[in-house]
């Protein structure tokens, strides 16, 4: 078994939503409701573009299962949280 942690990019945009929303995962987050198109579309632009966050797809023998990540990532601090989920 080969498991890789790769940078999120565009490509991966549909995947997170899907993700996102399934009751298994959204149980666990911030909110629980649907996310909307719109909705996943401005968090996710916004998170591609903030610094203080690093997220990376799982793939497991090339195939993608779910996220880890770090949010509020402080250099001055030295510190941030971390969260992951499984989904596939």
């Amino acid at each position: 078994m080969r498991v890789e942690l790769i940078r999120i990019s565009n490509e991966d945009e549909n995947a997170l939503r899907t993700w996102r929303n399934e009751p298994s995962v959204s149980q666990w987050m911030y909110t629980n409701h649907e996310i909307s198109i719109d909705e996943h579309a401005a968090w996710f632009s916004s998170m591609l573009r903030d610094v203080s966050k690093v997220y990376w797809k799982i793939d497991v023998d090339e195939i993608s299962v779910g996220s880890i990540f770090l949010t509020g990532i402080s250099a001055e601090q030295h510190e941030c949280s971390w969260g992951m989920y499984l989904a596939d």
